[in-house]
């Protein structure tokens, strides 16, 4: 597979995973609401974030968390590593809010809860990312061959 190929399906398929969390976002919690169009764009936009933002954010809180990290004791490093990781989830969320439609109310319901979805989504990811990207790359073969 090309790397031109292999990074539209990557980010093809990670756009409809991250739809399909949005679209669990709207309907689990209340505080947040918005209509097809508007997780549709959230989905987007939480798929380029999640590609070109996560990793840096990621990369800046891991080294800031273990910086400190010899002063702190081995259950405190784990709690600040955590706290990294939902900082970088919180940060993602907070920019798909500020660059999509989507309605939040209230900073529990609208700002803590949300990243906590997107951490077990980006686990649930992690798990069935070869085979979401080899049907999409099916898929994207089929069109091909249509178009050729």
């Amino acid at each position: 597979m090309s790397s031109t190929k292999r990074w539209v399906v990557r980010l093809v398929a990670l756009t409809l995973f991250n739809i399909a969390v949005v679209l669990a976002i709207v309907l689990i919690v209340p505080q947040v609401t918005g209509g097809v169009l508007a997780m549709i764009g959230a989905g987007v936009v939480l798929a380029l974030a999640t590609v070109w933002i996560r990793p840096a954010l990621s990369r800046y809180a891991t080294r800031k968390a273990q910086a400190g990290a010899p002063r702190r004791s081995p259950g405190t490093q784990r709690l600040v590593a955590a706290l990294a990781v939902f900082l970088v989830a919180a940060v993602i969320w907070v920019l798909t809010v500020l660059l999509t439609s989507i309605d939040v109310h209230g900073w529990f319901w609208g700002y803590v809860v949300p990243p906590l979805v997107l951490l077990v989504a980006w686990w649930i990811y992690a798990q069935v990312v070869d085979s979401l990207e080899a049907k999409v790359a099916s898929a994207y073969d089929a069109a091909d061959r249509k178009l050729t």
